[in-house]
């Protein structure tokens, strides 16, 4: 029996053109956050944009969550040699992270053995999904991968369903549809019920609906119980 609750959120929170929309005109800056974690329970955050703020701004962020909201952090392959930065920024809001989602994107597969290196290193600290868009890996490393806890990202929108192994699958997709979200919802408490108790899952929203569609899937995801 799948023991944790599946996280669902948007791709970052920081939008421009969702004031007026999602977040009211007149609420500050500095309150986005907090609004955004009313709604949802989790949130893409790209590590580019960790690395642009200021330490004392991400030292607030646990206190403008609650305890259970979790970030998921997006590591592009190319960034790893920032992750100790990051790893650092990153100090205070440790407890209300959940995993990586690490990108690779067009690499060949002359470099699996970089690829093995990077999630090896950074599950130290976190569980990795791995994100291979366009990235060609044999099957035995993705068998290390899965040895090592990775995932496989699941695109919803392009693949039929997620693949087994790992212990955090990350599912990103721009699904409307309150039907195909049920599927998908479904698919992915399919997939955690074949792995561990204790794996974990999150699923994000991006396009132009993407707050709309994360706040239908979240009542959805209440009505089926996951």
């Amino acid at each position: 029996m799948w023991e944790k609750e599946l996280r669902i959120g948007t791709s970052d929170w920081e939008h421009e053109d969702w004031v007026g929309g999602f977040y009211p005109n007149d609420l500050p800056d500095d309150w986005r956050l907090g609004y955004y974690s009313n709604r949802l329970k989790s949130v893409l955050v790209p590590a580019a944009r960790v690395l642009r703020l200021a330490a004392e701004e991400i030292a607030t962020w646990p206190e403008d969550v609650y305890p259970e909201f979790r970030f998921v952090i997006e590591i592009d392959m190319a960034e790893l040699s920032e992750s100790g930065a990051l790893l650092e920024r990153l100090k205070p809001v440790s407890a209300n992270i959940d995993a990586w989602l690490l990108r690779c994107k067009d690499r060949p597969a002359a470099d699996e053995s970089v690829v093995l290196d990077a999630v090896n290193n950074l599950s130290r600290y976190y569980p990795v999904c791995f994100c291979c868009q366009g990235a060609d890996l044999s099957a035995d490393t993705w068998s290390r991968l899965h040895g090592l806890g990775a995932s496989r990202c699941w695109h919803a929108d392009t693949e039929s369903a997620p693949q087994d192994g790992g212990n955090y699958l990350v599912t990103l997709t721009e699904e409307t549809n309150g039907r195909s979200q049920r599927n998908i919802l479904q698919a992915i408490a399919d997939w955690a019920e074949r792995q561990s108790p204790d794996t974990g899952a999150a699923l994000f929203f991006d396009g132009a609906q993407a707050t709309d569609a994360a706040v239908q899937a979240r009542t959805v995801a209440e009505l089926m119980g996951i």
